[in-house]
């Protein structure tokens, strides 16, 4: 004796992909997320450690970003105290 009729196999089947099919919608990025990944993976991807890294070249991708957004130069300042050795600045003026 069968529990299964093949009209709930169908129906379980069907249900069964509506729900995989929202799972796969819901992990797909959004572009700000995969913005945000290739701004956090060209981080990663700089050597900025005290030793022999170069966190004037990570200063300088950071503040390209921000200009690349919409921030004016004069808003966007690179500080160096040494070689290799970097910060950069952001004046946010809000009107």
């Amino acid at each position: 004796m069968s529990y299964f009729k093949p009209a709930s196999v169908v129906g379980g089947g069907m249900l069964l992909a509506v729900v995989l099919g929202s799972i796969a919608v819901a992990q797909e990025p959004t572009s700000r997320r995969q913005a945000f990944r290739e701004i956090y993976q060209e981080l990663v991807e700089i050597n900025t450690t005290n030793s022999v890294g170069d966190s004037l070249r990570a200063a300088e991708a950071m503040a390209a970003r921000l200009k690349a957004g919409g921030l004016t130069p004069d808003n966007v300042q690179l500080l160096s105290s040494a070689p290799r050795k970097g910060n950069r600045r952001v004046d946010r003026r809000y009107s």
